[in-house]
């Protein structure tokens, strides 16, 4: 719902100076050094990267049941709805001086999408297998800072907008949530019962 309502929002131009606030802000803060970090930041966001994480966890053997399926279903789930999302919606990229090229349309973000999706469902497999309170918190964090790092080097790159990469972060917490039920009704994902004494 929260997609929808900001969607509409991008379209009847509500968001239009917001955005520009956004970008003259992150803009002003370019410099070579930066920029480089952020190329490679952006980097980690294409689709064929991610699959192909997704894919070697898929792989392993030891792996495949409990990390690879539920990562690789949620991932390709995540790539096919920001593709499905982008061409129905069809919001053009921000009209500004861009860093690097980018092409198809720009609402919502993919590279932000599958970042979320990616980082979000590692997460919820770290809670899931781990009862360690340290390595539970590093892995929330990291599911919270590498996709707002993603989705702040999209903007600062000029391909993208706030709400795009806001949408992004929306779409990739549905894709998360989605993907988790269908994991549970085909017996990937077992929700664990505790029982009382």
């Amino acid at each position: 719902m929260l997609f929808l309502v900001m969607t509409l929002h991008v379209i009847n131009g509500n968001l239009d100076v917001w955005n520009e606030r956004v970008y003259t802000r992150i803009s002003s803060w370019r410099s070579p050094a930066l920029t480089h970090i952020m190329i490679f930041v952006s980097f980690w966001g294409q689709w064929f990267v991610c699959l192909a994480i997704s894919a070697l966890l898929f792989a392993l053997p030891k792996t495949r049941k409990q990390v690879g399926v539920p990562i690789l279903f949620t991932t390709l789930s995540a790539v096919s709805l920001g593709y499905v999302l982008k061409r129905i919606i069809a919001i053009p990229r921000p009209d500004v001086l861009t860093l690097i090229e980018a092409s198809g349309y720009g609402h919502p973000s993919g590279h932000t999408t599958r970042a979320t999706v990616l980082f979000g469902i590692c997460a919820i497999l770290v809670w899931k297998h781990t009862d360690k309170k340290s390595i539970r918190t590093v892995a929330t964090l990291l599911a919270v800072s590498l996709p707002t790092l993603m989705g702040f080097s999209r903007i600062y790159l000029g391909v993208h907008t706030a709400t795009d990469t806001v949408a992004a972060y929306l779409t990739g917490i549905s894709a998360i949530a989605f993907c988790v039920m269908a994991l549970q009704c085909f017996g990937f994902w077992k929700v664990q019962h505790t029982e009382r004494a």
